[in-house]
């Protein structure tokens, strides 16, 4: 007969899901930048469980090169990363020709995820450099 039947609306319901820890990262990007210096890079979570406050990285000294890295809790050093939009650092002060393991998480609200897969770099040595080559460190001295 042509006439629409129109009822109610409801009332609008606004709902947000629960933050929770990030998921598990895959492994941070690690290159030797010096011989005491290390350039890592990672990235941010493929599914959102909530607005990434920032990032963590673990390392430490690879004691076994005929072995995988892994978690090493006696030595291991973490450094918290606030910026939730800095995706890499430099990690300075390091041994020469000394392996370094890399593991990274991300932070929400609800707290830090797993820690990534770990990966592997090391520092160049004296001897990679040349007898006449000389790399300055930050405050400029050549190692």
């Amino acid at each position: 007969d042509g006439t629409s039947l129109v009822g109610e609306f409801s009332p609008r319901l606004d709902a947000m899901t629960l933050t929770a820890p990030p998921r598990k990262l895959p492994p941070p990007i690690v290159a030797a930048a010096s011989t005491r210096t290390v350039f890592l890079s990672w990235s941010q979570p493929s599914v959102s469980t909530g607005i990434i406050t920032g990032y963590r990285y673990y390392y430490h000294k690879h004691s076994d090169s005929t072995t995988e890295c892994s978690m090493n809790p006696t030595t291991e050093r973490a450094r918290d990363v606030e910026n939730r939009r800095q995706l890499n650092d430099e990690v300075t002060d390091l041994d020469v020709d000394t392996t370094y393991c890399f593991a990274v998480a991300a932070a929400t609200s609800a707290g830090y995820g797993l820690r990534s897969d770990y990966a592997s770099v090391t520092t160049f040595s004296l001897a990679s450099l040349g007898e006449n080559v000389s790399c300055p460190n930050k405050i400029g001295r050549a190692v």
